[in-house]
């Protein structure tokens, strides 16, 4: 079974000094939670490259739950990963509760699986994030869903 396709894949208990670090740079360097969600989101789309076709062709990252790994690693990931990663640097910070975000599974060209993450801002207020498709056009805020999916090849 894909790890983090269905449910969450649990946060681990413990991270590095360098990830923790990193979390907590951010974290000092935001005015507010909306701020520090958006400079963990930019840096989960830096650590991206790649294509599309990258689904098929690097099928068995699908599988990668190692968040040491997937924290050091520069290259492509699948939007379930890049979903872990960034989910894990926002309960790590504190800021962000785990109850206050949802992983949400939906369809884009109608047949392909994709996830994103929804942060309770709120009461009434929601931060769509999907780190994986902003490279293809889809806006901070913004999550592909559909034929809404931005370019065929990265644009950013």
């Amino acid at each position: 079974m894909i790890p983090h396709l269905f449910r969450p894949y649990p946060v681990p208990k413990t991270i590095s000094t360098v990830f923790q670090n990193q979390i907590t740079q951010f974290s000092l360097e935001s005015n507010s939670d909306e701020e520090f969600i958006k400079k963990c989101f930019f840096f989960v789309v830096s650590l991206q490259k790649g294509h599309r076709i990258n689904v098929l062709l690097k099928f068995s990252r699908l599988f990668w739950t190692d968040i040491e790994q997937i924290f050091n690693f520069r290259g492509y990931f699948h939007c379930t990963t890049s979903n872990y990663l960034l989910r894990t640097m926002l309960i790590k910070s504190e800021r962000i509760s785990e109850k206050d975000i949802q992983q949400i599974s939906t369809f884009t060209w109608g047949m392909f699986p994709h996830q994103y993450l929804r942060v309770k801002m709120g009461n009434k207020k929601y931060l769509n994030l999907d780190a994986w498709t902003y490279r293809f056009g889809i806006e901070f805020g913004d999550y592909s869903r559909g034929f809404h999916t931005g370019r065929i090849f990265p644009v950013r």
